[in-house]
């Protein structure tokens, strides 16, 4: 899975969104789960 270093702290709504997307994508896509967070995280760098 992706390292990822925590920068900033975001409120607990926004991580619970997040972790509810996680799962779901778990669940649904698990073989391309690691190449789409990499691309999420890809896409949050480049901001």
């Amino acid at each position: 899975m992706v390292e990822v270093k925590r920068e900033e702290i975001i409120d607990f709504e926004k991580w619970i969104e997040l972790r509810s997307v996680k799962n779901e994508l778990e669940y649904d896509y698990p073989d391309e789960l690691e190449k789409i967070v990499k691309k999420v995280f890809e896409f949050i760098k480049d901001r």
